[in-house]
Formats: C-alpha cells, structure tokens, sequence
C-alpha cells in the first residue's frame, strides 16, 4: 500500500514537470549483498531543468560530476538531479554515483533485486545494467527470475548481470526490474572459471601477435628478428613474414 501511494504521488508531481524529453539515460546497478551501488548517466536539454528519480530505499553517498544531486521531499522522498546552473545553454551530460539499501531481500535460500523506476520524462533511449554479487546466478528455480522480459545475459569477470535496452519511454511508465538469484553450483563455477581462462588466453594471444608484428616492424631483417625469438615465437614471425612479403 505505501508503495502504491508513492507512485501516486510521484505520478502526481510529473504531471507538474515540462514536457520535454531526456536524449539519454544509463542507469548501471551493482548489487553487493544488501547494499545497491548506483552509477547514472542522463543527457537532458536545457529546457529541463531537473530530473526527479524515486528510490524506494534509504539513498547515501551521492556524488555528481557535471551537476547537482540531492534527496528532497515532495511530499515524498526522491532523488532530484539538476544541472550545474539553471541558465546553462545546449545538452547537459551529468554523472552520478549513490548507494541504496533496501532493494535486496531474501526468500530462502534465493535472493530477489528488486527496482522499480518510474519514468519523470518521456526518455528516447534508456539503458539498465543490473550485476549480481560475486558466486550468484539467475534462479533457476523461479517461474520468472528475470523481468522484464528482453533482457541480455553478460559476463564481467567473475560476475554475471542482466542488461536491458528501451527506446521511446513515455512520462509516467514504471520499468519494474525484478532479478531473482541464487549462489552457483559447482557447475556454474567451473563453467565461469573456464569462461574467464578463455578470455585471459585469447588476450594473451593478441599481445602475443601484436608484439610479433612490432618486432617486424622494427626490424627488417629476419636474422635480426628470429636470433631473439623463441622457437615458438619465430614460427609465428616466419609465418608472418611470409605473408607480408
């Protein structure tokens, strides 16, 4: 019910705000444990003149580059952003970085993200990343363990999160982000560290080709570049020095 009553009352004082647009927003999520850590990116114009977020959590640790952020109440709690002057002419790009508790509660043995933001302003395009604390994967045991619906899984090293994409938003719709999580098995984590071991030699062998080809590049001469290499390392250059001549 109080939710509800929040929402009401945040559609009520949108309905009060310009009518323009945001060009951009990024909202990037990284759940540790109980505590959410919030990385923001809006481009508005300068016809608008602050862009409200409502958090139903206790917010701290605000920092912004490029404006101003601050919680205030009307008559509710919400997190108002708004650029560095009220006179300012052309896009405004701001940055900010807050934590929220409260968005993470448990049911057994699974964990559930829970986020509902609530859109202040038509927005053309919008990004939400959500990444789940270190050993956690989606459930599995869940009818539903990610929505909205289509979303794209990733890896960042050792974490996986669930990335959605939205185009067209309009003043007044709720994107509902719900991401239901549960410690991995074995499986999952053998998989993971062989998924990351991949990776790490896939780097390797691109240093490896670049710096073979800036020792070609060096030097001309092939005496001068195979008495240094390794025999592993001189096939690669004689094969590349074969293929360019």
């Amino acid at each position: 019910m109080k939710k509800f009553l929040l929402f009401v009352g945040f559609i009520l004082f949108i309905n009060s705000v310009s009518a323009e647009s945001l060009t951009y927003l990024n909202v990037s999520v990284s759940v540790e444990d109980s505590l959410a850590k919030f990385h923001v990116i809006v481009r508005f114009p300068e016809d608008v003149k602050e862009v409200p977020f409502l958090l139903n959590g206790e917010v701290k640790n605000i920092k912004t580059v490029g404006g101003t952020c601050s919680v205030e109440k009307r008559p509710f709690k919400v997190l108002v952003c708004k650029p560095p002057s009220p006179f300012m002419i052309g896009e405004t790009v701001l940055f900010v970085d807050f934590d929220v508790e409260g968005l993470v509660r448990k049911e057994g043995n699974i964990s559930v993200f829970s986020f509902d933001l609530p859109m202040g302003y038509d927005v053309k395009e919008a990004r939400i990343k959500v990444l789940l604390p270190v050993g956690m994967f989606v459930s599995n045991k869940v009818p539903v363990p990610v929505s909205p619906s289509g979303s794209k899984s990733f890896v960042e090293g050792r974490r996986v999160g669930e990335e959605w994409m939205f185009r067209d938003l309009k003043k007044g719709d709720i994107i509902a982000l719900r991401v239901y999580y549960e410690p991995a098995t074995p499986v999952e984590s053998f998989l993971m560290a062989v998924r990351n071991l991949r990776f790490m030699l896939l780097i390797v062998a691109v240093i490896s080709v670049l710096l073979s080809l800036l020792l070609v590049k060096k030097f001309r001469k092939k005496g001068v570049v195979l008495s240094v290499l390794t025999p592993e390392e001189r096939s690669v250059v004689e094969v590349i020095l074969k293929n360019n001549g």
